[in-house]
């Protein structure tokens, strides 16, 4: 079973107080939290690249 600071490993967030900041903010478990996260940094990443011109979506 995958504990909390795997999870914040896994993802792209650097800092426990990242997803601790995610979940109280959307009211959802910390687990639920680092996924979200993660996701939100990849999009954040492929709008980035979009806007550079670079529309690769890898």
């Amino acid at each position: 079973m995958l504990s909390l600071e795997d999870c914040i490993a896994l993802c792209d967030l650097t800092e426990e107080e990242e997803v601790l900041a995610i979940a109280e903010h959307e009211h959802i478990p910390e687990m639920a939290a680092t996924e979200l996260g993660n996701y939100l940094l990849r999009i954040s990443t492929r709008r980035r690249r979009a806007m550079s011109g670079n529309a690769c979506w890898c």
